[in-house]
């Protein structure tokens, strides 16, 4: 799927599952790479679910391991589970399946040629 919001490659994507800043999860369908961030202000740990991937699209993939990723984000001293996405069909999903959107980013390029 091609996203060019987003702007990591894949061997920034295997670096930080390397050096253990992000964790790779696979299952038969899928696979999640989380990560825990830190509020610089609160100082409180948030388990984010940073990239997602399904073989097939529709199969609630994205939601299916919530629990799993809840009990995981307590286990690592997280208050919340957060995740993201570019795509308003993933969006409506989520937000079907008891998450709530917090805040949308906008962005303007200021390079030409650059959408």
């Amino acid at each position: 799927m091609d996203c060019p919001q987003f702007t990591y490659i894949p061997e920034d994507v295997y670096a930080a599952c390397k050096s253990g800043n992000a964790q790779c999860w696979v299952h038969r369908g899928g696979f999640v790479i989380s990560k825990i961030d830190l509020d610089m202000y609160s100082g409180e740990r948030s388990f984010f679910i940073w990239i997602a991937g399904a073989t097939e699209m529709g199969h609630d993939f994205a939601t299916r391991f919530n629990e799993f990723f809840k009990d995981v984000a307590r286990q690592n001293g997280c208050t919340k589970i957060e995740t993201g996405t570019g795509m308003q069909e993933v969006e409506a999903h989520l937000i079907h399946s008891g998450w709530t959107r917090n805040h949308t980013i906008f962005s303007q390029n200021l390079v030409e040629g650059r959408e």
